[in-house]
């Protein structure tokens, strides 16, 4: 229920946006304001659900904030140079958004549990993690279209190629992000649920 709750209030503003108000700056940020609210409250609700807090949520919007920036930034980069040095970091830092919620961990902390925490397990993740990968490049994929195709083909009905992959294009980014979240506090909750194993068999 919370995924297909994200991904309605994830697309249709989007979608929204890019259709009608994709030159206006004020939309933009409200939305990306918005977004970054849904992406918490999705994220705080998984964690809740799933019993993952033992002392309830520890970080506040501001540090999800850091915690994006300083995720994103860094991954987006390795995709354009590379493809694969985005690809990895993003499968090593899967929980480290859930170890900030969960923990007393800061921004920095939580990137570097993750860091440390995924090194032995990179190819038991890589299959799970191809999924966000495909929908994210499925995105990209719609863009690269859109603009190719309405550049050659003018006659082309611009309005509905442009409409059509639009929506493509946020709905695989919605749900990539979606996965991805998903993939992360699943990855937390098994690091976690070890780790308080071998403490508890050293006690």
């Amino acid at each position: 229920m919370y995924v297909f709750g994200f991904l309605v209030l994830s697309v249709v503003p989007y979608v929204v946006l890019d259709l009608f108000w994709y030159e206006e700056t004020t939309p933009f940020f409200a939305v990306s304001f918005l977004s970054i609210l849904l992406n918490f409250g999705f994220l705080h609700f998984l964690l809740k659900d799933n019993f993952l807090y033992e002392n309830g949520l520890q970080a506040g919007i501001f540090s999800f904030i850091g915690l994006s920036f300083l995720h994103t930034v860094p991954v987006i980069l390795g995709w354009i140079l590379l493809f694969l040095p985005g690809a990895y970091l993003a499968l090593r830092w899967l929980p480290a958004f859930a170890r900030l919620f969960a923990s007393e961990d800061g921004v920095m902390a939580s990137l570097g549990w993750s860091w440390e925490h995924t090194s032995g397990i990179v190819g038991a993740l890589a299959g799970a993690f191809a999924g966000p990968v495909v929908l994210y490049a499925i995105s990209i994929c719609a863009l690269v279209f859109q603009g190719f195709y309405l550049e050659v083909a003018p006659n082309a009905d611009f309005e509905t190629v442009f409409t059509s992959t639009t929506i493509i294009s946020n709905v695989a980014m919605s749900a990539g992000l979606a996965w991805y979240t998903i993939l992360g506090v699943a990855v937390y909750s098994l690091i976690s649920g070890q780790s308080r194993r071998i403490e508890r068999t050293f006690e």
